[in-house]
């Protein structure tokens, strides 16, 4: 998600979560994208285990990372899960495996690790590693680091950056990003990006793709909102022209 307003909690219970883009590039067709996301706790059996239905493997900026924003193989299909989520000494775990249901339907296990380290009141750093496995695109590798400062109680300063290779192609992937979280009320949230994406794909690690977008978020109700992106893009292809 592009902010971590109401999204930055570890989900204990089940939940729904329904979204729809809207999505206008210039001098492209106008795409609507709908999203699900359903997470069912197994209470009878332990509180750690849920069952997950979602199309969300390639949705750009979850969880506010843009996670390389157009990788290799990654697709839109529904996803059902086992997922298992604990936390040891300050360790977040999480097991999960699962099948992709589409016309070529295909199984997957995926493990994250995520630490918190907390320096001081405003200063944190979030280290994660996250693997993935399956039977088509063999497997995926995200490292990541986040280190988050609390200006104030309006602006957070965070800088992500984040590590990603496919054993299937072999290409490393580098994503660096500069953001600011404003908070202008409880209920309305803006962010400002700037990010390089770098990769080895038909060059020696030459920046590919510079980034910059500004987001708002509004909050109708606490499990309902609506976001308003304008995104600028300058590609190496395009000659780093818009």
């Amino acid at each position: 998600f592009i902010t971590n307003q109401y999204d930055d909690t570890i989900y204990t219970d089940s939940y729904i979560r329904l979204e729809t883009s809207f999505e206008k590039i210039e001098s492209k067709t106008f795409d609507i994208e709908p999203n699900i996301d359903i997470r069912i706790k197994l209470a009878k059996l332990e509180d750690k285990l849920s069952i997950t239905l979602d199309n969300n493997t390639n949705k750009i900026n979850q969880n506010y990372q843009d996670s390389s924003e157009k990788s290799d193989f990654k697709d839109d299909d529904y996803s059902i899960g086992l997922i298992y989520n604990t936390i040891k000494k300050n360790i977040n775990l999480k097991f999960k495996i699962g099948a992709k249901v589409s016309s070529s339907s295909y199984l997957y296990a995926k493990t994250e690790v995520k630490k918190k380290i907390q320096l001081n009141d405003a200063n944190n750093i979030i280290l994660q590693q996250k693997l993935k496995y399956s039977n088509k695109y063999k497997l995926d590798n995200y490292s990541s680091i986040k280190y988050n400062y609390r200006i104030n109680n309006q602006f957070l300063f965070s800088n992500y950056n984040e590590y990603y290779i496919n054993s299937k192609i072999k290409n490393n992937n580098l994503y660096n990003s500069l953001r600011i979280n404003q908070k202008l009320s409880n209920k309305n949230y803006l962010n400002y990006v700037t990010s390089i994406n770098s990769n080895n794909m038909d060059t020696n690690f030459n920046i590919k793709i510079y980034n910059t977008y500004i987001s708002y978020r509004k909050y109708i109700r606490k499990w309902l909102y609506y976001d308003i992106l304008s995104n600028i893009e300058w590609k190496r292809e395009n000659d780093f022209h818009k």
